[in-house]
């Protein structure tokens, strides 16, 4: 069992009795309660107040500059489209805001993070969430299945389009042709040169070859999902995602006017990917925060598996077509979108606008910003790496080989044996235990335990001063993984 006790002492022991291994300072998880998220100081989880400041100064000074009436602005933005019109939910934005998540806590926030907002593309993520589940609840067997398997409609019909997967359409490389609620998929971001005949008579790559940013395609992934699930999208994702994470209630997703379709006799709405026709998701920065929480976390909450890690690990690969990307996520591996001084571990979802979620499990940070201009993430984002201060490297209390750094208290022996600390009742089966020579103060402890016998075993805390425990673990019986913990107040 591995478990990490937080402790806020000055002058602590670590006493000890039976089997341990691995000791070395840790980080607790902390998850935040429905409506409450506990707050940090930026210097209480080793980041500078100032440099933290000057961050988001930074996010405030370079707020996107499109108008404010978002119909406006994706009229502009997408101009380029011959036949581009809203058919769907639009809604005016606030100004910047954003969180910075820092081992769970919130240690920075600006602006108005209450407020729901348009997400444009960082919907796509979410989406591919949701087919995540599907794998894991075994809908979808594999993302290497064919579509039309699932979807026999005539949706993926012909040469081309029997070809094409799951994970095509998740890596944006399913190069589909065809027409899904009125919009055709030639017509969605075509090429800056050429006119309307040379993109309706454009060649067909082959599925998986070649990356291309397309929403009327990441729709029609919605809607294959959609027939896979035989229910709403936004109810899977509340039902599986959102309520779990107690995410609030003022979240909603949808989709086009005429994107209405007969699911077992009920009219349910595909919902799009996207919102440059308007829909998508409508989210305030707390909900996107915690949904990026859970992916830092690898589909954990709480102790509750809600993705598998598997799934998040295959998203956050880079695609055979586009090195940046995954399964409708941005990743900063070396390619054309890559952040130089930014960890290639970093990945992100990214939306119209400067919205963005962005998670960095090197550092356990979730940064959320909304309305940034967006050619200014990477600046951005390196003034909040800046803002750390350097951690200190991890102490190892037990050296793996011998006792030394500990004494033997009782008649109890102890002994090293293939690395493993190990302690085996004395002569007399007395009370004993193994303790530190040295002292504490401040730390989180985190250490592998396990109980062969019965008996009164764990880990004691002698201290001499007021000792806090965050978290404690009760005995139990043996072979099972808990362990107790002590505390003893010595007096001066």
């Amino acid at each position: 069992m591995s478990k990490r006790i937080p402790c806020k002492n000055t002058s602590c022991l670590f006493v000890l009795s039976l089997l341990l291994t691995n000791l070395t300072i840790g980080q607790p998880f902390y998850f935040p309660s429905k409506g409450n998220w506990l707050e940090k100081a930026p210097h209480q989880v080793g980041m500078d107040e100032n440099k933290l400041a000057n961050a988001i100064a930074f996010a405030n000074a370079n707020e996107y500059d499109g108008s404010k009436d978002l119909r406006i602005a994706t009229y502009e933005g997408f101009k380029q489209e011959p036949y581009h019109e809203i058919v769907g939910p639009t809604k005016k934005r606030g100004g910047p805001a954003g969180l910075v998540i820092k081992n769970g806590f919130i240690v920075a926030k600006w602006g108005d993070v209450a407020r729901v907002e348009m997400t444009f593309s960082v919907t796509k993520s979410y989406l591919s969430t949701v087919a995540g589940l599907a794998v894991d609840a075994g809908l979808i067997q594999d993302v290497q299945d064919k579509v039309g398997h699932y979807v026999w409609d005539r949706t993926f019909d012909g040469v081309h389009n029997q070809k094409i997967t799951w994970e095509h359409l998740l890596h944006q490389s399913s190069n589909w042709y065809g027409t899904l609620f009125g919009m055709e998929d030639w017509a969605d971001r075509p090429p800056s040169n050429g006119g309307i005949d040379d993109w309706r008579a454009r060649k067909l790559e082959e599925p998986g070859t070649v990356y291309e940013y397309n929403d009327v395609r990441v729709n029609l992934l919605a809607y294959a999902l959609l027939q896979v699930w035989r229910k709403p999208l936004p109810v899977v994702l509340k039902e599986q995602v959102m309520d779990k994470i107690d995410a609030s209630s003022t979240w909603r997703w949808y989709g086009y006017d005429n994107s209405f379709i007969n699911v077992d006799g009920l009219m349910m709405q595909s919902v799009s990917g996207g919102g440059h026709s308007g829909g998508g998701l409508f989210i305030n920065t707390y909900d996107h925060a915690r949904f990026g929480l859970l992916f830092l976390r690898d589909g954990n909450w709480n102790e509750q598996q809600i993705i598998s890690k598997s799934w998040i690990q295959q998203s956050t690969t880079s695609s055979p077509a586009n090195s940046n990307y995954g399964y409708l996520w941005w990743l900063n591996s070396k390619g054309a979108r890559y952040m130089e001084g930014v960890p290639e571990t970093m990945y992100y979802a990214a939306g119209f606008g400067g919205n963005f979620i962005v998670v960095d499990k090197s550092n356990d940070l979730v940064i959320v910003t909304r309305w940034l201009q967006p050619d200014k993430l990477g600046d951005f984002l390196k003034l909040i790496l800046n803002a750390q201060t350097p951690s200190k490297k991890p102490v190892a209390l037990f050296n793996g080989k011998n006792l030394d750094g500990w004494n033997i208290h009782g008649t109890e022996k102890w002994y090293v044996k293939d690395g493993i600390l190990t302690c085996e009742s004395g002569p007399k089966k007395e009370y004993g235990y193994l303790a530190t020579t040295q002292t504490f103060k401040n730390f989180d402890l985190t250490l592998e335990f396990k109980q062969e016998a019965n008996g009164n075993s764990g880990v004691f805390f002698q201290n001499r001063y007021e000792l806090q425990i965050l978290d404690s673990y009760n005995n139990a019986p043996i072979g099972t993984d808990k362990l107790q913990v002590f505390t003893k107040i010595m007096r001066l």
